[in-house]
């Protein structure tokens, strides 16, 4: 896609994607080695080819260390153009009428040219390409469910088609659960759970498809860590954390379970600035 046709709002988040690619220091092979996204995807989204999907924006932050609310902000902008949804729109010659024309052009506005959108046509190509590789084994991650991306607000066409994880067992040990999509809404389990009165939570989270634990907070205040422990496994620590990211949701890295383990005597416990260790059990 030349940038003569891509909208402004595209090529400000591609750019921004690009700038945090370099940062990281990674090539496009360690993209994909770090994350649950193929050398070619990585590819065809930092060349534009086609549109890039939330959850590999937030894992491309994850990976150079860049907070993602900001750059999730210009997707938004250009997720709006990239679906059909915003107002900028690339010109194109008049279209003859007759029904073969009619398959292919845009709705018309008004009595002028008729215009056609040229982003929406790649995102259907992208999901055909998904939809074709998914008979063969090869999938994507997201990060909300299938079923669920359909009739949420927002969401672009190309994150409908089914999507997996990016790891399995001992080989989410260490890594980021948002990375490898172990958290989606529709393979996670909250199995413990404990609240503060000052608004603190921590939980225990355990991804089914990717047999993996890690603990989960919520509502800290800047300088508090918090830790997943299991019997027989290295402890995993996050924090402290500062008042940046306080406030949102923020998770340690994961804990393999083995192929006939079981969670049992895990814990997430909240290590406050101030106070003492206060922890969520599984029983």
């Amino acid at each position: 896609m030349t940038g003569d046709v891509m909208p402004a709002e595209c090529r400000r988040v591609l750019d921004e994607l690009r700038s945090l690619r370099e940062r990281s220091g990674r090539s496009l092979a360690g993209l994909a080695a770090a994350t649950a996204y193929s050398k070619s995807s990585w590819g065809r989204y930092l060349s534009g080819a086609q549109p890039v999907p939330r959850a590999a924006v937030v894992a491309l932050c994850q990976v150079a260390g860049e907070p993602p609310a900001r750059v999730l902000a210009l997707w938004e902008l250009a997720d709006a153009e990239w679906s059909g949804r915003g107002a900028c729109t690339a010109a194109g010659p008049p279209e003859p009428s007759g029904p073969t024309a009619g398959a292919v052009a845009g709705p018309v506005a008004g009595p002028g040219p008729r215009r056609r959108r040229v982003w929406p046509l790649l995102v259907a190509g992208a999901v055909l390409a998904v939809a074709v590789g998914a008979g063969a084994g090869v999938r994507v991650l997201a990060e909300r469910a299938p079923h669920a991306a359909a009739s949420e607000p927002g969401v672009g066409p190309w994150e409908r088609a089914p999507l997996v994880h990016g790891c399995t067992g001992p080989e989410c040990e260490g890594r980021a659960p948002g990375v490898m999509g172990c958290d989606r809404a529709d393979a996670v389990e909250t199995l413990a759970e404990h609240r503060t009165p000052e608004g603190r939570r921590v939980q225990v989270r355990y991804g089914r498809h990717c047999r993996a634990l890690w603990a989960r907070a919520s509502g800290l205040r800047a300088g508090d860590r918090f830790v997943l422990r299991l019997p027989g496994a290295p402890a995993r620590t996050a924090g402290p954390v500062d008042e940046a990211a306080a406030a949102g949701y923020l998770a340690t890295l994961m804990t393999a379970l083995p192929e006939q383990g079981a969670p049992a005597g895990a814990r997430a416990c909240l290590l406050p600035v101030h106070g003492g260790e206060e922890c969520a059990y599984v029983r």
